[in-house]
């Protein structure tokens, strides 16, 4: 069942509204607490704007084993953002790279 947090800031972006920081805490708040996420773990690349670090440390929210902190100029990690693509039919992100023909490895 999909979380109607979810189904909100879906119709949301449809009809091309900006989410709230706070709605992108409760988005990220209710996928950490999901089966898959508790079973096969998660990797948090990036956190949205204005979000509350302090979701991770929630009663039932599974604590990461590891955590890696990549450091980059503002000017490459928004060179990396742009060059994601999101492939809409299945919901897989893609880097720009790999957009050449042939198999892709989602992100």
């Amino acid at each position: 069942e999909v979380p109607d947090c979810y189904l909100r800031a879906a119709e949301m972006l449809l009809r091309g509204e900006a989410v709230e920081s706070a709605m992108l805490t409760t988005l990220l708040r209710a996928r950490l607490r999901s089966r898959e996420v508790t079973f096969r773990g998660y990797v948090l690349d990036t956190l949205p704007p204005g979000t509350d670090l302090n979701v991770l440390l929630e009663e039932g929210i599974a604590l990461p084993d590891y955590v890696l902190e990549v450091v980059l100029s503002d000017e490459e990690a928004l060179e990396r953002l742009a060059a994601m693509r999101l492939e809409c039919t299945t919901g897989l992100v893609y880097s720009q790279a790999d957009l050449s023909p042939g198999p892709h490895q989602p992100l």
